[in-house]
């Protein structure tokens, strides 16, 4: 990812800031992301630049003899100031490899976080689905008893209507029949009043 001079202005100088304030290491990516104030992808590339940097400017020195012509005080301490030096670039160097290292072990600790919340997101759709899916069947299958239900009411509807149909028309059969019974047995009734009316009349 290419950064803009501006986003790798800020981060180089979060970084000489963080390190001015403890050179003992360098500063975490979380640090000069948050002094920087950019992404943790810019803050990643910048402070990889600013790194390279720091080890080309801090090269492990080779000893080299010092001039014959020059004093054994001027030798002796340009050799102490020699060896204070390369101890210097010595334990940037190797404060450098630590924070390389603590830095990788940040960076996998935090990619197996993101596997870790995948597989759990994962986990949880699945069962997410298989719920849904459980659901859809638990549906089917009580639409499936209640059209058997609305199937047998309906049946049992169409019966009791033609049974209902059937007994009125019985009792339609029943009154006609009734209706006749009373027409002769007033037909009846009529004659055999007629009949003793006549018997009646000779003992007169």
């Amino acid at each position: 990812m290419a950064l803009s001079s501006e986003i790798r202005d800020r981060v180089f100088a979060a970084a000489d800031a963080l390190y001015a304030e403890d050179p003992t290491g360098f500063p975490t990516v979380e640090a000069v992301r948050a002094a920087a104030r950019t992404s943790m992808g810019a803050a990643v590339e910048g402070l990889r630049a600013w790194r390279e940097r720091q080890r080309q400017q801090v090269q492990r020195p080779v000893e080299l003899p010092l001039p014959s012509a020059l004093a054994v005080v001027l030798e002796q301490a340009g050799r102490t100031l020699w060896t204070a030096a390369r101890e210097d670039a010595e334990r940037a160097l190797r404060a450098a490899q630590e924070a390389f290292v603590a830095e990788k072990a940040e960076l996998l600790q935090v990619s197996e976080q993101q596997s870790e919340a995948f597989d759990q997101q994962a986990e949880a759709l699945a069962v997410a689905q298989e719920q849904c899916r459980a659901l859809q069947e638990a549906l089917a299958t009580q639409q499936e008893g209640y059209t058997a239900t609305e199937e047998a009411l309906r049946e049992e509807i169409e019966r009791l209507t033609d049974t209902t149909r059937e007994q009125r028309e019985q009792i339609a059969r029943l009154e006609g029949q009734l209706e006749t019974l009373a027409a002769e047995n007033a037909k009846l009734l009529n004659l055999l009043g007629g009949k003793l009316d006549a018997v009646a009349e000779p003992s007169t």
